[in-house]
Protein backbone atom coordinates (compact mmCIF):
# COMPACT_ATOMS: atom_id res chain seq x y z
CA UNK A 1 0.00 0.00 0.00
CA UNK A 2 1.44 3.24 -1.24
CA UNK A 3 0.92 6.99 -0.11
CA UNK A 4 -1.04 7.70 -3.13
CA UNK A 5 -3.80 4.92 -1.37
CA UNK A 6 -3.91 6.85 1.44
CA UNK A 7 -4.50 9.66 -0.13
CA UNK A 8 -7.58 9.25 -1.28
CA UNK A 9 -9.04 9.28 2.05
CA UNK A 10 -7.92 12.59 2.62
CA UNK A 11 -10.09 15.67 1.00
CA UNK A 12 -8.08 18.21 -1.17
CA UNK A 13 -8.06 21.89 -1.11
CA UNK A 14 -7.31 25.05 -2.27
CA UNK A 15 -3.95 26.77 -3.19
CA UNK A 16 -1.52 28.06 -0.63
CA UNK A 17 -1.76 31.96 -0.84
CA UNK A 18 0.69 34.03 0.77
CA UNK A 19 -1.47 35.93 3.18
CA UNK A 20 -3.00 32.20 4.62
CA UNK A 21 -2.26 32.21 7.74
CA UNK A 22 -3.15 28.33 7.94
CA UNK A 23 -0.66 25.70 7.53
CA UNK A 24 -1.21 23.58 4.15
CA UNK A 25 -0.03 19.98 4.04
CA UNK A 26 0.48 18.27 0.27
CA UNK A 27 2.11 15.31 -1.23
CA UNK A 28 4.84 15.95 -3.71
CA UNK A 29 2.36 18.99 -5.37
CA UNK A 30 -0.87 17.98 -4.24
CA UNK A 31 -2.90 19.37 -1.38
CA UNK A 32 -4.30 17.32 1.18
CA UNK A 33 -5.23 19.71 4.61
CA UNK A 34 -5.10 22.68 5.80
CA UNK A 35 -5.71 23.50 9.81
CA UNK A 36 -4.97 26.65 11.77
CA UNK A 37 -2.61 27.02 14.95
CA UNK A 38 -6.07 27.07 16.72
CA UNK A 39 -7.41 23.96 15.45
CA UNK A 40 -3.54 21.96 16.48
CA UNK A 41 -4.15 23.56 19.57
CA UNK A 42 -7.14 21.21 20.06
CA UNK A 43 -5.13 18.23 18.99
CA UNK A 44 -1.70 19.19 20.39
CA UNK A 45 0.34 19.67 23.11
CA UNK A 46 1.92 22.65 22.78
CA UNK A 47 5.64 23.76 24.30
CA UNK A 48 6.74 26.71 25.67
CA UNK A 49 10.35 27.05 25.00
CA UNK A 50 13.37 29.75 25.43
CA UNK A 51 15.84 29.63 22.17
CA UNK A 52 19.09 31.16 23.09
CA UNK A 53 20.25 33.72 20.61
CA UNK A 54 17.81 32.44 18.16
CA UNK A 55 19.63 32.94 14.67
CA UNK A 56 17.09 34.74 12.97
CA UNK A 57 16.42 37.14 15.55
CA UNK A 58 19.64 37.27 16.73
CA UNK A 59 18.32 37.35 20.27
CA UNK A 60 16.84 35.34 22.85
CA UNK A 61 13.29 34.21 22.46
CA UNK A 62 10.41 32.25 24.15
CA UNK A 63 7.45 31.33 22.27
CA UNK A 64 4.96 28.49 22.11
CA UNK A 65 5.23 25.61 19.27
CA UNK A 66 3.78 22.34 18.29
CA UNK A 67 6.67 19.35 18.20
CA UNK A 68 7.43 18.65 14.71
CA UNK A 69 6.28 15.11 14.57
CA UNK A 70 2.79 15.67 16.35
CA UNK A 71 2.29 18.44 14.02
CA UNK A 72 2.94 15.66 10.65
CA UNK A 73 0.85 13.08 12.42
CA UNK A 74 -2.39 15.60 12.45
CA UNK A 75 -1.89 17.21 9.85
CA UNK A 76 -1.04 14.39 7.15
CA UNK A 77 -3.44 11.45 9.33
CA UNK A 78 -2.67 8.18 7.64
CA UNK A 79 -0.43 9.54 4.79
CA UNK A 80 2.14 10.14 7.72
CA UNK A 81 1.78 6.55 8.65
CA UNK A 82 2.58 5.35 5.42
CA UNK A 83 5.10 7.61 5.13
CA UNK A 84 6.77 6.06 8.04
CA UNK A 85 5.98 2.73 6.54
CA UNK A 86 7.53 3.36 3.10
CA UNK A 87 10.48 4.85 4.24
CA UNK A 88 11.25 1.78 6.50
CA UNK A 89 11.11 -0.23 3.76
CA UNK A 90 13.54 1.91 1.40
CA UNK A 91 11.46 4.02 -0.17
CA UNK A 92 13.29 7.24 1.04
CA UNK A 93 10.64 9.92 1.83
CA UNK A 94 11.46 13.68 2.37
CA UNK A 95 9.89 16.42 4.25
CA UNK A 96 9.85 19.42 2.36
CA UNK A 97 8.87 22.68 4.37
CA UNK A 98 8.34 26.17 1.33
CA UNK A 99 8.11 29.31 2.93
CA UNK A 100 6.12 32.83 2.05
CA UNK A 101 9.33 33.59 0.00
CA UNK A 102 9.94 30.42 -1.77
CA UNK A 103 12.66 29.27 0.74
CA UNK A 104 12.35 25.65 1.13
CA UNK A 105 13.67 22.86 3.33
CA UNK A 106 14.62 19.27 2.81
CA UNK A 107 14.99 16.99 5.66
CA UNK A 108 14.51 13.23 5.70
CA UNK A 109 12.30 11.35 8.09
CA UNK A 110 15.39 9.90 10.05
CA UNK A 111 16.19 14.21 10.82
CA UNK A 112 13.15 15.28 11.01
CA UNK A 113 11.69 12.81 13.76
CA UNK A 114 14.74 13.24 16.43
CA UNK A 115 13.54 15.22 19.41
CA UNK A 116 13.54 18.41 19.38
CA UNK A 117 11.87 20.08 16.13
CA UNK A 118 9.42 21.98 16.85
CA UNK A 119 6.98 24.24 14.71
CA UNK A 120 6.57 27.80 16.38
CA UNK A 121 3.06 29.43 15.94
CA UNK A 122 3.51 31.98 18.59
CA UNK A 123 5.67 34.75 19.71
CA UNK A 124 5.34 34.37 23.43
CA UNK A 125 7.27 37.82 24.06
CA UNK A 126 4.59 40.01 22.25
CA UNK A 127 1.59 38.29 23.19
CA UNK A 128 0.27 39.76 20.01
CA UNK A 129 1.86 40.39 16.14
CA UNK A 130 5.39 38.55 15.86
CA UNK A 131 8.61 40.92 16.73
CA UNK A 132 10.30 41.84 13.78
CA UNK A 133 13.44 39.67 12.79
CA UNK A 134 16.79 40.82 12.58
CA UNK A 135 16.62 39.41 8.57
CA UNK A 136 16.09 42.92 6.71
CA UNK A 137 14.90 41.03 3.39
CA UNK A 138 12.61 38.87 5.79
CA UNK A 139 11.59 40.53 8.50
CA UNK A 140 8.66 38.32 9.41
CA UNK A 141 8.96 35.10 10.89
CA UNK A 142 5.34 34.34 10.44
CA UNK A 143 2.96 32.65 10.09
CA UNK A 144 5.16 29.58 11.16
CA UNK A 145 8.77 29.07 12.12
CA UNK A 146 10.38 25.87 12.12
CA UNK A 147 13.10 25.93 15.20
CA UNK A 148 15.20 23.23 17.03
CA UNK A 149 15.16 23.18 20.91
CA UNK A 150 17.21 21.05 22.32
CA UNK A 151 20.38 22.38 23.79
CA UNK A 152 23.21 21.37 21.75
CA UNK A 153 20.69 21.55 18.28
CA UNK A 154 20.51 25.58 19.19
CA UNK A 155 24.40 25.77 19.45
CA UNK A 156 25.20 24.05 15.27
CA UNK A 157 24.10 26.12 12.74
CA UNK A 158 24.21 22.70 10.80
CA UNK A 159 20.36 21.80 11.34
CA UNK A 160 17.89 24.09 9.43
CA UNK A 161 15.84 26.72 10.91
CA UNK A 162 12.94 27.82 8.53
CA UNK A 163 10.96 30.76 8.73
CA UNK A 164 7.42 31.49 7.44
CA UNK A 165 6.41 28.45 6.70
CA UNK A 166 3.45 27.97 5.21
CA UNK A 167 3.46 24.40 3.21
CA UNK A 168 4.78 21.10 4.45
CA UNK A 169 4.61 17.97 1.52
CA UNK A 170 5.74 14.63 1.84
CA UNK A 171 7.92 14.12 -1.52
CA UNK A 172 9.84 10.80 -2.54
CA UNK A 173 13.64 11.49 -2.65
CA UNK A 174 13.89 10.23 -5.97
CA UNK A 175 11.46 12.93 -7.34
CA UNK A 176 12.86 15.91 -4.55
CA UNK A 177 17.06 15.23 -4.94
CA UNK A 178 17.19 12.27 -6.89
CA UNK A 179 17.67 13.85 -10.24
CA UNK A 180 20.63 15.70 -8.35
CA UNK A 181 22.19 12.63 -7.01
CA UNK A 182 25.51 11.65 -7.61
CA UNK A 183 25.60 8.01 -10.09
CA UNK A 184 27.41 4.88 -8.48
CA UNK A 185 30.74 5.75 -10.60
CA UNK A 186 30.74 9.18 -8.85
CA UNK A 187 34.08 9.81 -7.23
CA UNK A 188 34.30 10.54 -3.25
CA UNK A 189 35.36 14.46 -3.82
CA UNK A 190 31.79 14.68 -5.70
CA UNK A 191 29.68 12.53 -3.12
CA UNK A 192 31.08 15.15 -0.62
CA UNK A 193 30.26 17.88 -2.50
CA UNK A 194 26.78 16.49 -2.77
CA UNK A 195 26.59 16.32 1.38
CA UNK A 196 27.90 20.03 1.57
CA UNK A 197 25.20 21.58 -0.96
CA UNK A 198 22.36 19.18 0.19
CA UNK A 199 23.08 19.17 3.68
CA UNK A 200 25.51 20.75 5.68
CA UNK A 201 24.95 24.23 3.99
CA UNK A 202 21.61 23.65 3.05
CA UNK A 203 22.18 25.23 -0.38
CA UNK A 204 18.85 24.06 -1.95
CA UNK A 205 17.33 25.98 0.67
CA UNK A 206 17.26 29.14 -1.59
CA UNK A 207 18.89 27.83 -4.97
CA UNK A 208 17.76 25.15 -7.34
CA UNK A 209 19.92 22.47 -9.41
CA UNK A 210 18.56 21.87 -12.52
CA UNK A 211 14.94 22.88 -10.82
CA UNK A 212 15.58 20.93 -7.75
CA UNK A 213 15.56 23.32 -4.54
CA UNK A 214 14.22 26.99 -3.58
CA UNK A 215 13.05 30.23 -5.36
CA UNK A 216 14.62 32.40 -3.62
CA UNK A 217 18.13 32.15 -5.11
CA UNK A 218 19.44 31.45 -9.21
CA UNK A 219 19.64 28.12 -10.68
CA UNK A 220 23.49 26.90 -10.30
CA UNK A 221 23.35 24.91 -13.10
CA UNK A 222 20.32 25.55 -15.13
CA UNK A 223 20.17 27.60 -18.51
CA UNK A 224 24.21 27.39 -17.75
CA UNK A 225 26.67 26.03 -14.89
CA UNK A 226 27.47 28.29 -12.54
CA UNK A 227 31.48 26.82 -12.73
CA UNK A 228 31.24 27.45 -16.86
CA UNK A 229 30.61 31.52 -16.37
CA UNK A 230 32.35 32.48 -13.24
CA UNK A 231 36.06 32.07 -12.58
CA UNK A 232 36.46 28.97 -9.55
CA UNK A 233 38.37 31.60 -7.36
CA UNK A 234 35.62 34.02 -7.43
CA UNK A 235 33.18 30.96 -6.42
CA UNK A 236 35.37 30.43 -3.63
CA UNK A 237 35.47 33.57 -2.56
CA UNK A 238 31.44 33.57 -2.73
CA UNK A 239 30.99 30.32 -0.39
CA UNK A 240 33.46 31.69 1.63
CA UNK A 241 31.60 35.10 2.39
CA UNK A 242 29.56 36.12 -0.09
CA UNK A 243 28.36 39.06 1.90
CA UNK A 244 31.94 40.82 1.49
CA UNK A 245 31.48 40.83 -2.21
CA UNK A 246 27.92 42.31 -2.25
CA UNK A 247 24.63 43.03 -0.35
CA UNK A 248 22.38 39.92 -0.40
CA UNK A 249 20.77 37.12 1.84
CA UNK A 250 23.46 34.71 1.34
CA UNK A 251 24.31 33.74 4.85
CA UNK A 252 28.48 33.78 5.56
CA UNK A 253 29.74 30.06 5.89
CA UNK A 254 33.87 31.02 6.13
CA UNK A 255 33.88 27.26 4.71
CA UNK A 256 37.16 25.79 4.17
CA UNK A 257 39.31 25.50 0.96
CA UNK A 258 39.06 21.64 0.85
CA UNK A 259 35.10 22.08 1.58
CA UNK A 260 34.82 24.49 -1.70
CA UNK A 261 36.97 22.83 -4.03
CA UNK A 262 34.42 19.31 -3.21
CA UNK A 263 31.45 21.80 -3.93
CA UNK A 264 32.64 22.60 -7.25
CA UNK A 265 33.51 19.27 -8.07
CA UNK A 266 30.03 18.51 -7.39
CA UNK A 267 28.31 21.52 -9.57
CA UNK A 268 30.88 20.46 -11.87
CA UNK A 269 29.01 17.29 -12.67
CA UNK A 270 25.30 18.77 -12.84
CA UNK A 271 24.92 19.64 -16.50
CA UNK A 272 21.81 21.12 -17.42
CA UNK A 273 19.07 18.89 -19.20
CA UNK A 274 19.00 18.61 -22.66
CA UNK A 275 16.26 20.34 -24.12
CA UNK A 276 14.36 17.83 -26.79
CA UNK A 277 15.52 19.94 -30.60
CA UNK A 278 12.80 20.27 -32.98
CA UNK A 279 13.36 19.10 -36.54
CA UNK A 280 11.63 21.51 -38.51
CA UNK A 281 9.11 19.98 -40.97
CA UNK A 282 10.77 21.16 -44.77
CA UNK A 283 7.91 18.97 -46.40
CA UNK A 284 5.17 20.90 -48.26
Amino acid sequence: MKIIIALLMMSLTGQVKAEDMSLHFAVSDREVRSVTAEQMEQQIQAQQIRLVKDPVFKKDKNFSCFPIAEVLRAGFGPIWQQALKDDDNGESIIVRMTAVDGHTGYLPISKIMQPGGCLVYKDNDTNGPWERTAREMEPSAEPYYFVWTKSEQQKTRFLPRIPQVTLISLVPFKKALGPITPGRNASEQVRRGYELVTDKYDCLGCHRINGHGGKVALDLAHPQNVTSYLPLDLIKKILYDARALRDGRMPTFNISNAEADDIISYLKTQTPPVESATVPNTSE
